[in-house]
C-alpha cells in the first residue's frame, strides 16, 4: 500500500470508533467485494481449516476470490491490492 494512502488510513482508524486496527478495515474491504460482486471460491481447498492470511492482511479465502474474478477479466482492477485499495477508499468517504 503507497505510504500517503496507508498512513490515511491509519488516521482513519485511529479517529474512528468502528475499526480497532488496520487490519480489521482491509479485513472489511476485502468482504465488501466479495459480497458486492457474489465472488465463489474458484479453487476450493478442502480439509482446509487454518486461517491463512495473504497480501494486504486479509484471509486467504478472500484473497483467492478476489483474484479468481480479477483472472477472469470481468474486474476493472489489475491486481488485489489495487481492488482492495479501491474498496478501503470507498470505506473513507
Amino acid at each position: 500500500m503507497p505510504a500517503p494512502f496507508h498512513e490515511q488510513i491509519r488516521q482513519y482508524v485511529g479517529k474512528n470508533q468502528d475499526y480497532r486496527s488496520m487490519d480489521q478495515i482491509c479485513r472489511e474491504a476485502a468482504e465488501a467485494l466479495i459480497k458486492e460482486h457474489n465472488l465463489k471460491d474458484g479453487n476450493p481447498s478442502p480439509g482446509r481449516s487454518k486461517t491463512r492470511w495473504k497480501s494486504a492482511n486479509i484471509p486467504e479465502e478472500h484473497y483467492r476470490k478476489i483474484q479468481s474474478w480479477i483472472q477472469t477479466g470481468e474486474s476493472p482492477y489489475a491486481s488485489v491490492d489495487e481492488a482492495i485499495r479501491d474498496q478501503i477508499r470507498r470505506i473513507l468517504s
